[in-house]
């Protein structure tokens, strides 16, 4: 079966409690297992970090409604993977939090997700320099 595998970092657009966020996975597992829909969540310093995978049509749908989720903001796909096996089989959703209980063992990962989201944007504003630059020059200047 072909399937699609999607990692993609966001803010939290506003402070989301602890237990928000459980209940936020909580209903994230129910749906998933209706859909066929697997993957894990890690939250951290208001951050978002997920992997989700399942059937093409599924994880689309999906993703762009995360998209429009109002609990996220920069929304940045990292990895859009066609693939014929998953790395979670078994959870429709699995939690990480990273909070302070882990903080000493995990902090590569609590410094790496912020720096990725922030030169993804960068890349993305210099991106969007260089083509209205080169429309303009093609256009007459």
């Amino acid at each position: 079966m072909r399937l699609l595998r999607i990692k993609y970092v966001s803010r939290f657009s506003r402070d989301l409690s602890t237990e928000a966020i459980d209940a936020l996975v909580a209903h994230a597992r129910e749906k998933n297992a209706r859909l066929g829909i697997t993957g894990i969540l890690v939250s951290t310093g208001g951050l978002f970090y997920q992997i989700i995978e399942g059937p093409n049509a599924e994880v689309s749908s999906l993703f762009e409604t995360i998209n429009g989720d109002a609990r996220h903001t920069d929304v940045l796909a990292l990895d859009r993977t066609a693939t014929t096996s998953r790395i979670f089989p078994d959870w429709s959703m699995r939690q990480l939090t990273l909070g302070p209980s882990v903080q000493d063992r995990l902090e590569p990962l609590r410094e790496l997700l912020p720096t990725i989201l922030e030169l993804r944007m960068r890349s993305d504003r210099l991106t969007n320099t260089l083509e209205r630059g080169i429309l303009r020059e093609l256009s007459g200047g």
